[in-house]
């Protein structure tokens, strides 16, 4: 894997964890529309270090269910990953956010 890949798989993964942070934070002050977005936000960003570390030198589609598709060429295992994460995309449309407890 070339050095740059690497570098940009880290920083793709720092930006998840920045963004679980973040998610902290915002679930305790009961901001649940930007709240139920990162999750997903994260889960994409985890998945794009995933292939970059694979060795994918573009990534660049937002669709967890592409990106979970592209894994699965290099881990099987990131299929059953895909049923569990599905739901999380639905949250991107405000309509359907819902409302803390």
């Amino acid at each position: 894997m070339r050095p740059e890949c690497v570098e940009e798989a880290q920083w793709w993964f720092k930006q998840a964890e920045s963004d679980f942070t973040a998610l902290q934070i915002l679930l305790k002050a009961k901001k649940c529309d930007v709240g139920c977005f990162l999750p997903q936000e994260a889960a994409g960003k985890v998945l794009k270090a995933h292939l970059l570390h694979y060795g994918e030198e573009r990534v660049i589609s937002h669709s967890i269910a592409e990106l979970c598709d592209a894994v699965a060429r290099f881990d099987e295992g990131s299929l059953s990953l895909k049923r569990k994460i599905k739901g999380l995309t639905p949250f991107l449309h405000s309509s359907m956010v819902p409302q803390c407890a």
